[in-house]
């Protein structure tokens, strides 16, 4: 490991340097997966408390993940004008940055403005889509997720939930807080990391939207290089049982 890794290693103090070279060993049998560094599998089994398991079925879901789903990994140029319209839109590669800079955080937490949305919103919702992203956000992100928060809820939140609830585990869906006043978003999560709109004071909506995006300007190489390192070869998986999904034995 050279004088970079052992730096990035560093973020991580806490990880047992004994879980991660079991992780490594592990992954000499796993043939199919990509090269992982120290510091990566760190990351992995931070997310997971520490957990070897876990973080075996995390690392296998993540880049299996990727893999399979090239539609939303690949392309990810974020300077093309395709990319800079989607990014008025949606930050497609928000969770992967947020990872990246944030992941050895003690936990996470989602906060989601509904200010906007209306029904006819519901209609062009691409259900195949959504479910990609509820498993690689519940599966397969290395992340500590604490809670999810939904502020400005619009009348037709209960049916939002019904068609996504499906998608949700039982622990992730008790995260879920919705907000139709901001009282108890104040006493949830502290006012210097909330935007300026809804009381906070970390800077305007549009001042944190401007940051993040250069943020992502900054690690467009990051992004590129990402695409063709981060899969598993099919080829080379170990033989499996017969119920199997995604590399986790059934």
């Amino acid at each position: 490991m050279d004088g970079a890794q052992t730096n990035e290693l560093t973020q991580w103090p806490l990880v047992d340097r004994e879980s991660i070279k079991k992780i490594t060993q592990w992954l000499t049998t796993q043939p199919h997966l990509p090269q992982i560094q120290e510091h990566e599998i760190a990351q992995f089994l931070h997310a997971n408390y520490g957990h070897e398991e876990a973080t075996q079925r995390t690392i296998e879901n993540y880049y299996t993940l990727r893999t399979n789903y090239r539609d939303c990994f690949t392309d990810r140029d974020v300077f093309n004008d395709a990319m800079q319209t989607a990014l008025r839109i949606i930050m497609t590669l928000c969770l992967d940055l947020w990872v990246k800079l944030e992941g050895n955080a003690k936990g996470h937490i989602m906060l989601m403005d509904m200010h906007g949305m209306h029904v006819g919103h519901m209609t062009k919702m691409n259900m195949a889509a959504v479910k990609k992203h509820m498993f690689y956000v519940q599966d397969a992100l290395p992340i500590r997720l604490k809670q999810l928060h939904f502020i400005n809820v619009v009348p037709f939140m209960n049916w939002l939930m019904s068609l996504v609830r499906p998608l949700l585990h039982k622990e992730v869906e008790e995260m879920i807080n919705m907000h139709v006043g901001l009282g108890k978003l104040h006493e949830d999560i502290p006012i210097e990391c909330l935007p300026n709109e809804v009381g906070g004071t970390a800077g305007s909506v549009q001042e944190l939207h401007d940051s993040f995006k250069e943020k992502l300007y900054a690690n467009s190489e990051w992004f590129k290089a990402t695409e063709s390192q981060n899969l598993v070869d099919e080829t080379k998986r170990p033989p499996k049982p017969k119920k199997f999904m995604f590399g986790l034995f059934g």
